[in-house]
């Protein structure tokens, strides 16, 4: 069982429990009203009074299911209430995201006015909704509520001391019975029932039945936005892990076989969904491309952009004459649909198989490693460009510039993303380009997949157990 289904399991187990002790309760007033009178009015009364609330706390219970909207319980709580105390109206107000007012939730249609009229509120506006406005939580009788944080009775809001200000005013009077609504131990809200003064006032034993109404609707409120909010993130998750699938898709599984070379690419996404990219593209008949890429920031967003970077590569390589043309096209091609503050860089690479040379163009990119095996020398390759997606053509093409090696037996291509040398221990110390260099210089006698995977545990035994805080990408090309 997932730690949501044990979630679940502890809200309705809670619920149950928070429903017994409440029928308890209405068994436990029954009978004492049954010591006090054998009538039997007083008998049939309290009959449909159990039986009103009996209804209530069944529909409350049916009320929290992922099919629900928090507007159906809203309705529930207080259409519910008024049918249980007999109230003319009901509100429920709920303490906004910024918790500094309450807002009206649901308020039903005969509710008497609960929010006093400003003076400079015309006699046309004073429907329904101006008169349940939005207010500062510790405003007014609601205010009041929230800050005495106990249940009470109004026998007129008209002359409830909270409204004795010559600034407001009322243009209807009720009775009320007002109640903070509390869960696990934090306010949430206001719930409040009116009847017309002129019907009496409410009586003690019905503020007993209010109060309890109130708890068992904060408790449902709050359950139901733990089990929506669970029933949230499950589905985050499961959308999550379907476009995790498809990019593991996108991203290859093994390395083509290239005649005279070994090659060999990795990617560990930092988080569900990688910003890195590499892959391979059909130049033509004796040509590869080799791709290494990396989207500014990291998660969804970026997935989404290398994914449109990805398709847009393939369609302009085949017989591409340059790695700097392809990419000057792709450039132009997607700088529209990239927003301001994201950029890719890349590093694109055409090996031509049959003269054992590679061409690089590197967009904005980390600077690849060339090991020269017959000098025993490293270079570092710094050809000039800008990022895909900060200029929108004339630029980006002007400055970038493709570089050509040609490679012997025993020379070695290192692409990577800075998730590498940027790499974090628990110290805050960085993996570093002269690790990065240091670990390729002593696996060089070694393939392709071997240097990748001494570079990678390299990278894995200094980071020790902090956690990783990027995509960490490399492509490994050696000459056989």
């Amino acid at each position: 069982m997932g730690n949501f289904e044990y979630i679940d399991l502890i809200i309705y187990l809670f619920t149950g429990i928070a429903i017994i002790g409440f029928i308890s309760a209405i068994i436990l007033v029954r009978k004492t009203r049954k010591d006090l009178s054998s009538s039997e009015q007083l008998r049939s009364d309290l009959a449909q009074g159990e039986k009103r609330i009996l209804t209530f706390l069944h529909d409350l219970g049916l009320s929290i299911d992922k099919e629900n909207t928090p507007k159906k319980l809203q309705k529930i709580i207080v259409e519910g209430v008024c049918s249980v105390t007999k109230s003319k109206g009901g509100a429920l107000y709920l303490i906004g995201k910024n918790e500094l007012n309450l807002r009206p939730t649901y308020i039903s249609k005969d509710c008497a006015q609960l929010v006093p009229d400003s003076p400079s509120e015309s006699q046309d506006k004073r429907n329904r909704l101006i008169k349940h406005l939005s207010r500062p939580k510790h405003e007014g009788v609601l205010g009041h509520c929230l800050d005495t944080n106990t249940p009470f009775l109004v026998d007129s809001l008209k002359g409830h001391p909270a409204f004795q200000d010559e600034l407001i005013q009322y243009s209807s009077n009720g009775a009320a019975m007002i109640a903070p609504l509390i869960h696990a131990g934090k306010p949430i809200g206001v719930l409040a029932v009116t009847k017309d003064s002129m019907k009496g006032a409410y009586t003690l034993d019905d503020l007993y039945t209010f109060a309890s109404i109130a708890e068992q609707s904060a408790f449902a409120i709050g359950n139901f936005d733990a089990h929506h909010q669970a029933a949230e993130k499950r589905r985050m998750e499961n959308e999550l892990k379907t476009a995790q699938e498809v990019q593991r898709v996108l991203i290859p599984r093994k390395a083509p076989t290239i005649p005279g070379f070994e090659v060999y690419g990795y990617n560990l996404a930092a988080q569900v969904i990688s910003g890195d990219y590499f892959g391979y593209t059909n130049v033509s008949k004796n040509k590869t491309g080799i791709i290494i890429a990396d989207v500014s920031g990291k998660g969804v967003p970026a997935g989404i952009i290398m994914a449109t970077f990805r398709s847009a590569l393939k369609a302009l390589a085949e017989n591409s004459p340059s790695p700097s043309t392809s990419l000057s096209k792709l450039n132009r091609l997607i700088y529209p649909d990239i927003k301001e503050d994201m950029f890719i860089s890349a590093i694109y690479c055409h090996l031509d198989h049959k003269k054992s040379t590679v061409s690089l163009a590197r967009a904005g990119h980390n600077p690849a490693y060339y090991y020269q095996a017959d000098t025993k020398e490293l270079h570092k390759i710094k050809s000039p460009g800008l990022a895909v997606g900060i200029d929108k053509g004339e630029v980006f093409s002007r400055i970038l510039k493709d570089h050509e090696i040609q490679m012997k037996p025993g020379d070695i291509l290192l692409l990577y993303t800075d998730g590498i040398i940027e790499a974090n221990n628990q110290e805050g110390l960085e993996f570093s380009p002269a690790k990065l260099t240091d670990s390729l210089l002593r696996g060089k006698d070694l393939s392709a997949e071997k240097i990748a995977k001494q570079i990678l545990g390299d990278i894995s035994h200094f980071v020790g157990s902090a956690p990783q805080s990027d995509d960490i990408t490399l492509v490994v090309l050696k000459k056989l």
